[in-house]
């Protein structure tokens, strides 16, 4: 079924990786808006929803779309 295509790719993701990117994306957020003048929690906030709500999303929807 379609629908279980994308729970079957989150049960098989290694969520500690997805952890791993997502902090990666906000400790490099955070430190690019810091050093540009803004809060690093501002930067590293909207860089690690950027990153969840576009990699991850992308990377769930490309295996669904292989089943």
């Amino acid at each position: 079924m379609m629908g279980s295509a994308g729970f079957d790719y989150v049960n098989d993701r290694a969520w500690q990786q997805v952890a791993g990117r997502t902090i990666y994306a906000a400790v490099i957020g955070g430190t690019v808006s810091k050093m540009t003048g803004g809060k690093f929690a501002n930067g590293a906030v909207t860089a690690a929803m950027a990153h969840a709500l576009n990699a991850e999303y992308t990377g769930a929807k490309t295996a669904a779309s292989q089943e």
